[in-house]
């Protein structure tokens, strides 16, 4: 059994030795897709590689407002990738316990599943002092940049790593 210092050795290690087998399958339009731990690696570092340019730091937290879903788990893996702390809040919960949760854990990012959830944080914006961004899965980014879309993360992402190719190794 291999002792792993982190979730993100322990992905990496993973990805190593499996990368062309099947990591994930996931509903998907009418049907489901699969993934392979390469697939879900380069999806995972482009989100990672996002949450550096946004300015994650080592520990920070990373709030993830969202039902299960494929998403929800590469936001999971790439904040611990980029060296943060993911913090799960139900998607079910109002925009008081949102603020409590993210306020009290410090969280300076939110990924959320649609515009519904960001309804319930924008509602509560003003006390959430620490929240720098939103990312949005199914969504648009807002005119003022508080929200960005999952689409605009990943080309964030991509221009990071592509201006410091060794920043995921370096969190590590």
């Amino acid at each position: 059994m291999a002792n792993h210092q982190s979730v993100a050795h322990m992905f990496r290690d993973r990805v190593a030795k499996s990368a062309d087998s099947e990591a994930f399958s996931f509903p998907e339009g009418a049907g489901w897709a699969s993934m392979t731990w390469r697939q879900v690696s380069a999806k995972v570092d482009l989100v990672a590689g996002g949450l550096l340019a946004l300015g994650l730091g080592d520990e920070d937290r990373v709030g993830v407002l969202c039902s299960t879903r494929v998403e929800w788990l590469f936001a999971d893996i790439a904040t611990n990738v980029a060296g943060g702390a993911a913090t799960t809040i139900y998607p079910s919960s109002t925009a008081e316990d949102c603020q409590y949760i993210l306020e009290d854990s410090g969280c300076k990012l939110c990924f959320v599943e649609n515009q519904t959830q960001v309804d319930k944080l924008s509602s509560v914006r003003e006390r959430i002092g620490g929240l720098q961004n939103v990312i949005i899965i199914d969504g648009k980014g807002s005119a003022d940049g508080w929200v960005m879309s999952w689409s605009d993360l990943e080309a964030k992402g991509k221009a990071h790593i592509a201006a410091h190719p060794d920043a995921l190794e370096e969190v590590l």
